[in-house]
């Protein structure tokens, strides 16, 4: 056997599967893997806005919504997750620079997504609950418009658009989950026309303010941090956004459960807090996660005033962003693939494993108790060989456009000794096969002492005759007809049996 040839054979091999290796165990989604590159200030909408002093709810004035995009810096993903992140402060105070709304979605960008941080319109009388909900209904027209835009513009700014999850804190938590949850037919009485001394103009549908784009908003899932809905029946059967949930069971400014904001009983309409908001969730069967922080008030997380953390972020902030990390990650995850192959073999035998092939994926293959060799272990399929007796596995993970991982797929093999042994030969000369190992489809040259007349056979360890040859020295084969595997070749004579070596095809 050529052993410089064997030797750039296995080293081939592992420094493949130590490439391949690296790519599976990618923490992309669920570490902090990039630095990060900001685009301030992008305009998304222009909106009919309550202006800074509040006159009545016919009084507006033209106003431009903005957004902060961040996004991995060396980024090669042509698609990527968003996630879109809208401030509170009781649609009377904040924006998209607030330090909470900052730090979020430039933390979530570290990990791959890409991230936006969005205003929304804000004023309302504050003694008045129909300006309360008109209020709440103009912020999550707002969203609506930046979902919409987001998808118009997904190509300039690499967005999977089926990957989109929502969220916010407090006031922009209201905004996120109405419209998550809230249909046109739901649309509150306060938010159309209405006449008196004072006249009220009618807001429009969800869906048609702030710009012209129309696409559909729905959410992979969405994120409430403190946030509260006007009315927890909008979540029904059919609703599939999933929802994880954060709130302090001591909070005085949006209700934990059912109360008014502020507490200021009949000056504001009455919400439903994150406690009934999981209660109608589990009610109708949807997938949402609550964590409740027992003696906490308002922003766990921190109090932020003149867009900056007074004091600080607490320690929840980061105890909520690996949580939301861990929610969102499965549903950017490809499902485990279901292995294909025979699991009951025998020593030596090759077998074709296959999970199904799916457009930009790539494969992750682990084997115990033999070893792959197919050239690409990244395909859907792989040539494994198996060497030990007992009981082996084959592991499948797909790695999907995304570079989310799928859980693993393990499925046992039975490895029996079924081959009978191959009584070694005497050495009569000197038999020399090169390269070995060779690769599928290439020239392999028999070494032979004399030119005598030898007929060669090539079995596979099962003993099946695969191909037979009458050659002389130097003779050449061509291993086309060899599929990945270990062969037997075997070399004689008219009237003696010569000799036996194995030979290795991938």
């Amino acid at each position: 056997m050529n052993f410089r040839a064997v030797l750039i054979s296995l080293s081939f091999f592992l420094l493949r599967n130590l490439a391949f290796s690296q790519s599976c165990d990618n923490q992309r989604y669920r570490d902090s893997v990039f630095d990060v590159a900001k685009t301030s200030d992008i305009i998304f909408a222009n909106v009919q806005a309550i202006p800074a002093v509040y006159v009545s709810e016919n009084v507006t004035v033209s106003q431009n919504l903005f957004m902060d995009i961040f996004e991995p810096s060396d980024d090669t993903l042509s698609k990527r997750p968003v996630v879109i992140f809208a401030f509170g402060g009781g649609f009377l105070i904040g924006g998209k620079d607030d330090e909470d709304a900052q730090t979020y979605c430039d933390s979530m960008a570290h990990t791959g997504y890409v991230t936006v941080s969005i205003d929304y319109r804000l004023g309302m009388n504050i003694a008045n609950p129909a300006s309360a909900v008109r209020a709440i209904y103009r912020a999550a027209q707002d969203y609506s418009a930046a979902v919409r835009f987001l998808k118009e513009y997904a190509e300039l700014y690499r967005i999977d658009t089926n990957y989109i999850f929502t969220g916010g804190v407090s006031a922009g938590s209201f905004s996120a989950m109405n419209l998550a949850y809230m249909q046109e037919a739901d649309r509150p009485a306060e938010t159309y026309a209405s006449g008196g001394l004072i006249p009220s103009p009618d807001l429009g549908c969800l869906h048609c303010s702030g710009n012209s784009y129309s696409h559909n908003t729905k959410a992979k899932a969405s994120l409430n941090c403190w946030g509260a809905l006007l009315d927890t029946s909008w979540m029904e059967l059919n609703d599939n956004t999933p929802l994880i949930s954060f709130h302090g069971n001591a909070d005085l400014i949006v209700p934990f459960g059912t109360g008014f904001p502020f507490t200021a009983l009949f000056l504001m309409p009455e919400v439903h807090g994150s406690e009934p908001i999981t209660e109608r969730a589990n009610h109708i069967g949807l997938y949402n996660q609550f964590h409740p922080f027992a003696g906490q008030g308002h922003n766990v997380w921190g109090t932020v005033v003149n867009n900056s953390f007074v004091g600080g972020q607490t320690p929840y902030f980061d105890s909520i962003f690996q949580e939301t990390k861990e929610f969102f990650y499965p549903f950017l995850q490809p499902a485990p693939p279901l292995i294909s192959g025979s699991f009951n073999v025998c020593v030596g035998d090759t077998i074709v494993y296959s999970v199904a092939q799916n457009l930009g994926s790539t494969w992750c293959w682990e084997i115990q108790g033999g070893i792959i060799i197919s050239p690409n272990i990244q395909q859907n399929q792989v040539s494994v060989v198996w060497q030990t007796t007992g009981t082996g596995s084959v592991i499948a993970r797909e790695i999907n456009h995304l570079l989310a991982i799928s859980d693993s797929t393990l499925q046992s093999v039975t490895i029996a000794d079924c081959v009978t042994a191959i009584n070694s030969l005497t050495d009569n000369y000197p038999f020399v096969i090169f390269p070995n190992p060779v690769q599928s489809g290439d020239e392999i040259q028999l070494d032979l002492p004399s030119c005598k007349s030898v007929t060669i056979r090539i079995t596979d360890l099962r003993g099946k005759l695969i191909m037979e040859e009458v050659g002389i020295e130097q003779t050449l084969i061509n291993t086309l007809l060899l599929e990945p595997g270990f062969y037997t070749v075997t070399v004689s004579d008219k009237e003696t049996f010569i000799k036996t070596t194995k030979l290795i095809v991938y």
